[in-house]
């Protein structure tokens, strides 16, 4: 039997998440709710019920990077030209 060495990405919380986007804990349940962005749902015996929201932060971060806007380099009208 061949054993292989597979290591997991940690999973992150709520709490964590709302730290790396700099936004309410409450924007990152509406985003769960509605889809928005990427989470895991983990079945929690504990609570009974549900499970706990958790994500990956490489998720986030490929998330995060679709959504990114480029600026413009430069204005292509300048006062000067007035």
């Amino acid at each position: 039997m061949v054993k292989e060495n597979i290591q997991m990405e940690r999973l992150i919380k709520i709490d964590e998440v709302s730290a790396i986007l700099q936004i309410s804990p409450k924007t990152i349940y509406n985003w769960v709710h509605y889809g928005y962005i990427p989470y895991f749902k983990v079945y929690s015996a504990a609570r009974g019920h549900g499970g706990l929201i958790r994500f990956r932060q490489s998720d986030i971060e490929k998330w995060l990077q679709k959504r990114k806007q480029n600026g413009r380099e430069s204005f292509k009208y300048s006062l000067a030209e007035n």
